[in-house]
């Protein structure tokens, strides 16, 4: 199923992943377990991969139901929270914004309780709260959930990461559309001298993440796949210059001078 999985081969990948599923329901004697769930998660990822977002909901939901059973009250919630997550990016493709934004807030709620207030994972979730009230139109809060994912961000990746890059452009965007035109501009340009940076391949950076047979849980799979797509980089954004990027940032650095009348 994960050969298949990574040709791109859905359809096969998902026969694959349900043959293996019926198995461990079998083996666990239809108990929850760990394996069960990640099987779950892993079908439903496939399925949004393959373009059935309802039949990828079923699969994520049934994950979130067994692992939020297996977890407790007081148990280890971070599987909890990646599929929350998966489920709610898409929700928030499909516009259900009102439970996609439910869905993220109690995903942030628990990395937060996790993972304290300074972990990347909780920057993450965070994005996607900020992506949620940017969609709806809510500048304000949208301002805060970015400015609270980049100093996140500054601190555990540092002031040039190319992450720190896409949310400084979102932040700009927002503070465009609230007319905040002075730091919309401040955070455009900064975004665009980060791209900048990465003008020689040897530039450092995470580069694009890679799915491995090691990789069990499809929920904290499919958030690497989400930061690899984040802003919907260009192939190049590995290390090299992601021209699509700097030409984004120089269109909104135009388009802030063209509103200030600046010409």
């Amino acid at each position: 199923g994960e050969i298949h999985r990574q040709r791109g081969e859905w359809d096969d990948a998902a026969r694959m992943y349900e043959d293996c599923l019926d198995f461990l329901r079998e083996k666990h004697e239809g108990r929850d377990h760990a394996d069960v769930a990640s099987a779950l998660s892993t079908i439903g990822l496939v399925h949004d991969q393959r373009g059935d977002a309802c039949l990828a909901l079923r699969y994520l939901q049934d994950a979130a139901l067994m692992r939020r059973r297996m977890a407790g009250e007081d148990g280890d919630r971070l599987d909890v929270s990646a599929t929350l997550v998966y489920i709610g990016t898409i929700l928030y493709r499909k516009g259900v914004l009102s439970v996609a934004m439910d869905l993220f807030t109690e995903a942030l709620q628990i990395r937060r309780a996790a993972l304290g207030d300074d972990h990347r994972d909780v920057a993450f979730v965070l994005y996607n709260v900020a992506l949620v009230h940017q969609q709806r139109g809510c500048y304000e809060e949208a301002v805060e959930a970015y400015s609270e994912t980049l100093r996140i961000e500054k601190l555990v990746l540092g002031d040039r990461h190319r992450d720190v890059s896409m949310t400084l452009f979102k932040l700009g965007e927002v503070n465009k559309a609230a007319g905040k035109l002075d730091e919309a501009l401040r955070c455009f340009e900064e975004s665009l001298a980060i791209e900048r940076g990465f003008s020689s391949p040897s530039s450092p950076d995470d580069g694009p993440w890679a799915p491995t047979a090691t990789d069990a849980d499809a929920g904290q799979r499919g958030e690497r796949q989400q930061r690899q797509q984040r802003g919907q980089q260009s192939p190049s954004a590995g290390g090299g210059p992601d021209h699509a990027a700097m030409a984004r940032a120089l269109n909104e650095i135009g388009n802030v001078h063209l509103a200030r009348g600046d010409v």
